[in-house]
């Protein structure tokens, strides 16, 4: 009514309009203890991965690897779902999850990350740092002198002389 929303308003609507919010929040689930979302999973026996499950099966499952509190189960079915019919299965779950994820897959070490940030800094500053660095390099030169005129002059001067001669060569 006074046009500002509470923090849980505003998840309530992400949910309601957004809901791969439901598999972020699982996604997260899985990785606060694992490296990758797969990792997770690895206590579901193998044979029991492609087994469609129901929404109190897909629970157990949860549930048995802690993955459980403050997921709507039943939401993420409706969700991912591929057949409507029969269930889903952990292994559509873990793809499912695997694809939601927003960006890189696996979280680097701090000191990758730092690494990968100066190095795109450094490459974005580069060409200003090089601009910085000529005119530095031009300020600090000595002004020039009228005896640096007359060089200059005079080589342009024996350019051209050569160039005629080698053009009467050339004719010749």
């Amino acid at each position: 009514g006074d046009g500002h929303i509470s923090a849980y308003e505003f998840e309530r609507g992400l949910r309601l309009f957004a809901p791969s919010v439901l598999l972020e929040d699982l996604r997260c689930s899985c990785l606060r203890n694992h490296s990758r979302v797969a990792d997770a999973f690895a206590a579901v026996p193998q044979e029991k991965r492609t087994v469609p499950l129901d929404c109190a099966g897909m629970t157990k499952v949860l549930e048995d690897l802690d993955l459980a509190h403050g997921i709507r189960v039943q939401a993420i079915i409706d969700l991912i779902e591929p057949s409507k019919e029969g269930g889903l299965s952990v292994s559509e779950l873990v793809a499912a999850l695997q694809c939601s994820s927003p960006g890189v897959q696996v979280r680097l070490p701090a000191a990758q990350r730092n690494a990968q940030a100066r190095e795109k800094v450094a490459s974005t500053l580069a060409p200003f740092i090089k601009s910085a660095t000529e005119l530095r390099a031009n300020v600090r030169q000595k002004p020039p002198t009228e005896g640096d005129a007359l060089i200059v002059v005079n080589t342009l001067e024996s350019i051209r002389l050569q160039d005629a001669v080698n053009d009467r060569l050339k004719q010749g």
